[in-house]
C-alpha cells in the first residue's frame, strides 16, 4: 500500500506545482495584456488631445446677408455713419456658434464669394471694393482688409454667341447669366491669442452693385506638423501613437530601472551595516574573553 500510494502523491505533487505554475504564467499574460491596452489607450487619448489642440477645424462657411438703404439705391456719396446719412451694404454677425470659432495661434484665409447677375448695372459700375474688419470683444477693432473686384469682361459678341448656344438652358433656368467672384481678402490672417476675433463686418464699398447671395468663407492655413496631421490622418495617427507608446514604454523601464537599482543600493547597504555590525560585536566579544582570561 505504501508503495502504491507514493507514486500517487508524487504525481498529485507534480499536478499542483504545475497547476500553480500555470495559474501564475497566466496571472502574468493577463496583467501584460493589460498593461499594453492601457498603454495603448494612453496614447491614443494623447494624440486626440494633441490634433484637437493642433489641428482646428479647416473650413468655417457664413452667409453674408448685406443691408442696403433703400434711400441710397441711387446715390454713390457718402459711408458716412451718422443718423440720415448713407452707408454702404454692410453685414455683421458673429464668429462664434456656442464656442469661439477660429483657433487661437492658426493663420486663415480669408475670402468672400459674390454671385452677381450680368446686369447692365453691374458692368457700368466696373471696380468696386470689398471690405472686411474684425473686431474682439467689445467690439474693439483687430484687423482690417479692402480688395477690388469686378466682373470679368465678355464683349457683345461673346455674349450674343453664348445667349444663342445656351438658350434653351437659359430659357428653362437651367443656367443664368450670372458670374461668380472670390475675392480673397486676408491671405494670411492671424489669429490672435487672448481676445480672438468675436465679430466681423463685411462691406461694398458701392451703393448700386446689384447681387445675388455672397458667401463668407474662412479656408485654415496648414504648415509644418499640423500640415500632415490633416493631409494624412491615419498614417500620422499610427506614427504618432506608436512614437508616444515607445515613449511611455521607455519612460516606465526607465522609471522601473531606477527603482530597482535604488532597491538593491539600499539592500547593499543594509547588509554592508549588517556586516560592520558584526564584526563589531565579534571584536567586543574577543575584548571580553581577553579580559577574563587570568594573567
Amino acid at each position: 500500500m505504501m508503495m502504491a500510494r507514493s507514486p500517487l502523491r508524487a504525481l498529485a505533487g507534480f499536478y499542483r506545482a504545475a497547476m500553480e505554475g500555470a495559474k501564475e504564467l497566466f496571472i502574468r499574460v493577463l496583467m501584460g495584456i493589460l498593461v499594453f491596452l492601457g498603454y495603448v489607450l494612453l496614447s491614443l487619448f494623447i494624440y486626440a488631445v494633441v490634433r484637437r489642440i493642433m489641428v482646428p477645424q479647416k473650413l468655417h462657411v457664413r452667409p453674408v446677408h448685406l443691408f442696403f438703404d433703400p434711400e441710397c439705391s441711387g446715390r454713390e456719396g457718402g459711408g458716412a455713419t451718422t443718423a440720415g446719412s448713407c452707408q454702404f451694404p454692410r453685414a455683421e454677425f458673429l464668429l462664434s456658434d456656442g464656442r469661439k470659432l477660429l483657433s487661437s495661434g492658426h493663420y486663415y484665409t480669408v475670402a468672400v464669394d459674390l454671385e452677381l447677375p450680368e446686369s447692365p448695372v453691374n458692368e457700368d459700375i466696373g471696380v468696386f471694393m470689398l471690405n472686411i474688419t474684425f473686431y474682439t470683444t467689445g467690439g474693439r477693432y483687430l484687423a482690417s482688409s479692402a480688395r477690388p473686384a469686378m466682373l470679368h469682361y465678355r464683349s457683345p459678341l461673346l455674349k450674343t454667341l453664348s445667349t444663342v448656344l445656351l438658350a434653351f438652358p437659359l430659357l428653362t433656368g437651367l443656367l443664368e447669366q450670372e458670374q461668380r467672384l472670390s475675392v480673397v481678402l486676408f491671405e494670411d490672417y492671424y489669429e490672435p491669442y487672448g481676445d480672438g476675433s468675436v465679430s466681423v463686418t463685411v462691406s461694398l464699398l458701392k451703393h448700386r452693385v446689384q447681387l445675388y447671395s455672397a458667401v463668407l468663407t474662412i479656408n485654415a492655413n496648414f504648415s509644418g506638423f499640423t500640415y500632415y496631421l490633416y493631409q494624412w490622418p491615419i498614417s500620422m495617427t499610427v506614427l504618432v501613437v506608436i512614437s508616444i507608446f515607445i515613449t511611455l514604454f521607455t519612460c516606465t523601464v526607465v522609471l522601473w530601472f531606477r527603482d530597482v537599482l535604488r532597491s538593491y543600493d539600499q539592500q547593499r547597504r543594509r547588509n554592508l551595516q549588517r556586516r560592520s555590525l558584526r564584526l563589531q560585536q565579534q571584536q567586543q566579544q574577543q575584548q571580553q574573553q581577553q579580559e577574563r582570561q587570568p594573567l
